[in-house]
């Protein structure tokens, strides 16, 4: 499913619900199922508004009514109808569970997700229900690195696989989602194979799970040092989020692949990929990445030898962590910034911005920074330049201040 394709899918999907909530106001159980079938494919990923919040307060409301409307009809001698208005609702209520979990997961709400899961554990639920809450389980606790429970809950999740009816792949996907996800995270050299082989079997409408196990690949390749195949998951993944409008996704991708390149030595293509996720930062106001992108940013501007552009970027990300009061932040972009000032061997700047450096500090009551930041003026002082040379440039330079 290419890039047009996904964005189509995914506005076909809010536009059912739309069209849905008018056309089945009278039969709040198919709505219901509609809003159940939708969140499982609508992505979500932390950082990023999402309908599904929506979605389930809604879902909440349906699930009231539709127990006081069978309620009603076991009142009124209705039991066959009533039995099975209940067992179709409960098979519902358990996949929004699950699908609950797994969103308060992806937020990073892990022990969150343990309570709906456990809540949503019903033996005389269907076999889909009970495997997706078993493998989802497993993948929390994954994340945990809580491996042998994680394994406990896919030994529950497995035998299941076989009692899954056509069309529900997607959900017997997730089997081994968690399987490549636990090997991955216990660093076993299956992990490669094991992602692979998930990626093989999650439906190309399954946006979000794809995105994770493209990005989950890129890293097991990434240890082995392989840039390039690594490279090639991270723009997939890029692809993907890019066309479903994850545009907090599509800056970390950038970063990645901007990272990637710049250690291959492509400074053009490092310098694309930080460029648009500093303009998407900018644009949709994501300031606690901006420090790191602007980092990036120097370093690629560096490696192509344009030192006055690599050092703004510096001192623009030193600012963004003063201003979130990242004291280490701080200080590793005054250091880097003096590092680019030295190799361009603009004596004089780099020690005003030691100095202003040690300025700040002191107001922000930084005392590690200080000792860092003379450290490095001594250095400057006794190795870089000698000491008369240097306390000619002080002394130059007092004389221009005076001035």
């Amino acid at each position: 499913m290419g890039a047009e394709e996904i964005s189509e899918k995914l506005n076909e999907l809010l536009l059912d619900v739309a069209l849905s909530r008018r056309q089945l106001e009278k039969q709040p159980q198919q709505f219901l199922r509609i809003l159940v079938d939708t969140a499982i494919l609508f992505p979500v990923f932390d950082g990023w508004p999402s309908p599904m919040d929506g979605w389930m307060e809604e879902a909440e409301r349906l699930d009231r009514e539709i127990r006081a409307e069978v309620e009603r009809a076991r009142g009124l001698g209705q039991q066959e109808d009533a039995d099975l208005a209940s067992t179709l609702h409960a098979e519902t209520m358990g996949l929004l569970a699950v699908r609950r979990a797994l969103v308060s997961m992806h937020r990073g709400d892990l022990e969150g997700a343990l309570r709906v899961l456990e809540a949503a554990r019903r033996p005389e639920l269907p076999p889909l229900v009970r495997l997706w809450e078993a493998a989802t389980r497993a993948r929390v606790h994954v994340r945990r690195h809580a491996f042998d429970e994680a394994e406990r809950a896919l030994a529950e999740a497995t035998p299941l696989l076989p009692r899954l009816n056509f069309g529900e792949e997607g959900i017997a996907a997730s089997v081994p989602i968690a399987q490549a996800e636990l090997a991955l995270e216990r660093g076993a050299p299956s992990a490669e194979r094991a992602l692979r082989e998930a990626l093989a079997k999650v439906p190309p409408e399954w946006v979000e799970e794809r995105v994770r196990l493209h990005q989950g690949l890129a890293l097991a390749l990434v240890t082995r040092a392989e840039a390039l195949p690594a490279l090639e998951q991270f723009e997939r993944a890029h692809e993907l989020v890019a066309a479903a409008g994850i545009q907090s996704e599509v800056v970390l991708m950038d970063l990645a692949i901007g990272s990637l390149r710049l250690g291959l030595g492509d400074i053009s293509g490092a310098e694309k990929a930080f460029h648009e996720a500093l303009s998407l930062s900018e644009a949709h106001s994501s300031p606690s990445l901006e420090p790191l992108l602007r980092l990036s940013a120097a370093r690629a501007r560096a490696a192509a030898g344009d030192f006055t552009e690599a050092a703004a970027h510096c001192l623009r990300a030193a600012i963004a962590f003063a201003q979130r009061g990242s004291a280490t932040g701080y200080v590793g972009m005054i250091s880097f910034l003096h590092s680019l000032q030295l190799e361009a061997k603009d004596y004089a700047e780099a020690y005003r911005t030691l100095a202003t450096g040690l300025s700040v500090s002191r107001r922000l009551g930084i005392p590690g920074a200080e000792a860092l930041l003379r450290t490095l003026v001594n250095r400057m002082r006794d190795t870089v330049l000698g000491p008369e040379r240097f306390d000619r440039m002080v002394e130059e330079l007092l004389r221009q201040a005076k001035q």
